[in-house]
């Protein structure tokens, strides 16, 4: 009797195991909630909003999303974003673990819209045991909501 609960409940979490592990293989989504000011200092200029995961800009300064990778190799970003202005914009940056290897996208402007518009940057080469991070440069009335990326 309780070897067959026992297997019934191992069966059971590899089911569920190998179910989550092909929605998470899908696309690597952050909130824009995870990530901070680049400058300490800035921290004061945003408005984070946990409900939905936004993050709203009250002055220029840049702010940063990292991301969890769960390989190397070349990847874009999506990010989730408006700004009542030009001025705002986003770019992905990898690099490894000592900081001697940067690999950034050129800026990709945040559209200037009353709603959500999803813009993608372009690729950068996320290397073996690297970081890889959306760096984005705020204005005055600029949000940013989430950044996702496909492994």
């Amino acid at each position: 009797m309780n070897k067959q609960t026992v297997l019934s409940l191992v069966a059971l979490v590899g089911l569920s195991a190998a179910a989550f592990e092909e929605r998470a293989m899908a696309a690597r989504i952050a909130p824009a909630s995870t990530g901070r000011a680049r400058v300490s200092e800035q921290g004061w200029c945003f408005d984070f909003n946990y409900d939905t995961g936004a993050v709203d800009s009250f002055c220029n300064a840049d702010f940063i999303v990292p991301l969890t990778t769960d390989n190397s190799g070349t990847k874009s970003l999506n990010f989730t974003s408006r700004a009542t202005s030009a001025g705002a914009q986003c770019r992905a940056v990898a690099n490894n673990r000592f900081a001697t290897s940067v690999s950034a996208s050129p800026w990709r402007s945040v559209s200037v819209s009353d709603t959500y518009t999803i813009d993608t940057t372009g690729e950068v080469v996320v290397p073996s045991m690297g970081v890889f991070f959306a760096h984005c440069v705020t204005n005055v009335g600029a949000s940013l909501a989430r950044v996702y990326y496909s492994p």
